[in-house]
């Protein structure tokens, strides 16, 4: 079975391949799951779209037997089959599996921590999480500028790299900027943010984060769109334009 990704929206082609001395004389390729449905043909040159599929209308067959369908839909996915047969009978079978993504397009937000009594006067300590909505088999990273990843004393990831948390020095007056890409099969998207300054959502600074980090994490990191939906109309209540998320002491 030959695996194929296709980009939720865009086009993709399902190629064929000839055997060597292999004329082809007729294809036929064929949806077999969820559903058996025929999707178009080929018969001495001759091609042929006009079958009553899901597919009627989004497709076209060239003519070196490759299948093109688009725009792809997440209902698309699924097993394809192309029937190749020569002049004398003779059969070839190929599987296809396509799996349709939609594109990993993050957003950051940023909550700061109640600072412990370990962390110095001049410290803050944030968490950056960074949610994908509608994407599917998301891998994430973070990186600082230049492409350095973040230095594994002041950072910690966590949920295999949505969460980021660090401490910041907010006496500097460095800019600290963190980058967050979110890849799929099909895409890869970077969203970059300012920890102190460019927060999208944060609690007010002078009464902290009343929870410890492990318990926040069951919090903030946002799972469903309807959730993250939900912390937006809480907490931007709270924001405060162009101010410091955690202010210097």
């Amino acid at each position: 079975m030959i695996s194929v990704s296709g980009l939720l929206g865009d086009s993709v082609q399902l190629r064929a391949t000839i055997p060597p001395n292999f004329y082809v004389r007729e294809a036929f390729w064929k949806v077999v799951i969820p559903v058996h449905e025929m999707v178009a043909s080929s018969f001495k040159g001759t091609s042929s779209t006009l079958y009553q599929s899901r597919f009627y209308g989004r497709c076209r067959l060239y003519s070196n037997f490759t299948l093109e369908v688009g725009p792809l839909g997440l209902e698309d996915a699924g097993t394809f089959l192309v029937l190749l047969v020569n002049a004398t009978g003779e059969m070839k079978e190929q599987v296809f599996h396509l799996a349709v993504h939609a594109a990993s397009v993050p957003a950051i937000q940023v909550f700061a921590e109640e600072r412990g009594p370990n962390v110095s006067a001049g410290s803050c300590m944030l968490f950056l999480t960074c949610s994908v909505s509608g994407g599917s088999n998301i891998s994430y990273s973070w990186t600082r500028p230049g492409g350095k990843d973040p230095a594994r004393k002041e950072h910690v990831l966590f949920q295999n790299g949505q969460v980021l948390w660090l401490t910041v020095d907010v006496q500097e007056e460095k800019q600290e900027l963190y980058t967050c890409t979110a890849a799929n099969a099909v895409s890869k998207e970077s969203a970059t943010v300012d920890p102190l300054t460019g927060a999208v959502l944060s609690f007010a600074a002078n009464k902290g984060f009343p929870y410890d980090y492990r318990d926040a994490l069951l919090i903030i990191v946002p799972f469903t769109s309807l959730f993250i939906a939900g912390m937006c109309v809480f907490l931007c209540s709270r924001r405060s334009s162009g101010k410091y998320l955690c202010p210097p002491v």
